[in-house]
Parts: C-alpha cells; structure tokens; sequence
C-alpha cells in the first residue's frame, strides 16, 4: 500500500485534478454570489398621489428610479439595467377613469434577460392601485371611497391578502445562495467526473496493463489495479469533504460520496469496455454536455423539455438527483 501511495503522490496530473476540485468547486460557489442579474429600471413623469404610491411600490420591488427617460434608456442600452417602464404624465388622471391603456411603456434591449417578467410586476403594481377604484364603483352607495381605499392600503400593507412559501420544482425549501450552490454543485460534479474516470480508474487500469505479464491480467487488477483505485478514490473522497467544509456546503457531503462511489464504478467499466482515446473523448463530450444540459447556470430543460431525458444519461447530473 505504501508504495502504491508514493506512486499516486508522483502522479503529477492527479494531485493537480485533487486542487482543481477545490479551487474550481469554490471559484464557482463565490461567482454565484458575485453574479447577478441587472436591476429593472423605471422613470415617472406623472404627479400625485397615486403616482408617488406607484413609486415607492417600484422601489420596494427593487426597481432603479431615473430622473429622466433619456437617463433610463442610456442605463439600459449600457446594460446596467436589464430592462425599464416609463410611466406617462396621464397615469394619475387615467387610473381615476379607469383609462389604462399606454399609461406604461416597457423599454428592452436586445441583452433584456425577462422583459415579460417586468411587464408583469409593473402590471401588478397598477392594478393594485386601480383596485379601489374599480371596488368603489362595484359599492357605491355602500361605502365611501376614502374607506375602501384604506381598506386595500391596510391589507397590502400587512401582507394579509396572500403569502408565498418558495420551494423548488421537488419541494424542498430553496436556499438564499441557490445560485452559488448550483454553480458549486456543478463545478464539483464535473470535476469529481473527470477525476474519477481520468484521474483515478484510468492510471490504475493501465499500471494493471503494464503488470499482466508478470502477474497474470487477474492478479494485477487483484493486486495493483483495485489497491490503487480505492487509494485514490479515498483522496478525491477527502479532498470533496475538505472543500465541502470550507464552502460551508456540510449538506453535500453524503450526496457527494455517493456520487464519487458512483463515478469510480462507472469508470472502472468504462476502462474495461473503451479504448484509451475514446475515453478521453467521452470523458471531453460528458463534460461539455453537462455544462449545458446540467442546471449549473439555468434549467433548460425547463424551456426545452426533451433536454431533462437525455441529460439523465449524463453521470454528472446524478448529483442533482441523489441531494439529500
């Protein structure tokens, strides 16, 4: 065992997969915290009271005011924003009589990331003002305007019309840093790939090979091959803990150790069944495939249907299927 040790510690390409699980899993996991998508943008040219209600409802949803529309799109076209509404001077008077079409205009640019998203909460946001109008006219002669419109600012104001409980397409609560735990997931999952499958089954196989004639193919897989694969399999194992722990991720660790038992089976079949080049191949295409197939940066299975089945075929996404 010492020996094979020593020979796994001279194995230059190996140490250097063991780093790149840790320096690339925690490169990815501080990027999703870093990246994030362009603020929507708005600029109001009305006045009033409805108007200033209108704004402040934009600034609590996180939109950025701008002084001016010629300020709005510069921001936009410099893709500072990712996409605004222009409010019209009418919108006080128009949201009286009911009078709602044009009173916004959404301005994109070809880089807008979810212009429907923010035509959405803008219109949202006029259709909770125009509410009490629409009320008061249903029960006039029942109530006051001033009562109702009170009424609607109460029940907004405290939440009591509806809440949210965010949880993802499994049920499972999601997380606030969920867009750095899927970058970090993925990065791990990819990297444990390569190391397991190039980094481990690979050079154990083929100290195996150069071994045969000496001791027979089945001694030198008894005696050389499997020794060496669960030495190194061990090394990943610390290393994906390791990083685990320094990520803050102590809840990936069982799914990762898992997934690493399940890489090394896999790669102890793929090197008994392809030849050396085509497993680097594959090893090359699985990669690639999993960083567009996988949910790393966005699910396209979600737009593309048809993508969640074949990227069920990718060892990488098992990750995502055995979290726990």
């Amino acid at each position: 065992m010492m020996f094979t040790f020593k020979r796994i510690l001279r194995d230059i390409s190996f140490i250097l997969l063991l780093a790149a699980i840790m320096i690339i899993s925690l490169l990815a996991y501080k990027a999703g915290k870093s990246v994030k998508t362009p603020p929507y943008g708005y600029t109001c040219n009305a006045a009033g009271e409805d108007a200033e209600r209108l704004c402040r409802e934009f600034d609590s949803a996180g939109f950025i005011r701008c002084d001016s529309e010629e300020n709005l799109r510069r921001e936009i076209g410099a893709a500072h924003l990712d996409c605004g509404i222009i409010v019209k001077k009418e919108f006080e008077e128009n949201v009286k009589t009911g009078e709602l079409e044009g009173i916004l205009s959404l301005v994109t640019s070809p880089e807008t990331l979810l212009p429907e998203l923010c035509r959405i909460q803008a219109v949202s946001v006029v259709t909770a003002i125009y509410a009490p109008y629409v009320t008061y006219e249903s029960l006039e002669g029942y109530a006051d305007f001033g009562t109702v419109k009170e009424t609607y600012d109460t029940m907004l104001s405290e939440d009591a019309l509806f809440g949210f409980d965010i949880v993802s397409s499994s049920g499972s609560e999601i997380v606030h840093d969920a867009r750095s735990r899927n970058l970090f997931i993925g990065g791990l999952a990819i990297m444990i790939f390569i190391a397991g499958w190039i980094g481990c089954c690979r050079p154990a196989y083929r100290h195996a090979v150069d071994m045969k004639k000496r001791l027979g193919f089945p001694g030198a897989v008894r005696r050389i091959m499997i020794p060496e694969v669960l030495m190194r399999m061990l090394m990943i194992a610390a290393v994906t803990v390791i990083t685990c722990l320094i990520a803050g991720q102590t809840g990936l660790i069982l799914t990762s150790l898992i997934y690493i038992l399940i890489v090394t089976a896999s790669g102890i079949a793929a090197v008994f069944i392809l030849p050396d080049s085509w497993l680097l191949i594959i090893t090359v295409f699985v990669m690639i495939l999993s960083l567009g197939l996988c949910p790393v940066f966005t699910d396209l299975a979600e737009v593309i249907p048809v993508l969640g089945k074949v990227r069920k075929v990718l060892i990488p996404y098992l990750m995502w299927e055995i979290v726990v």
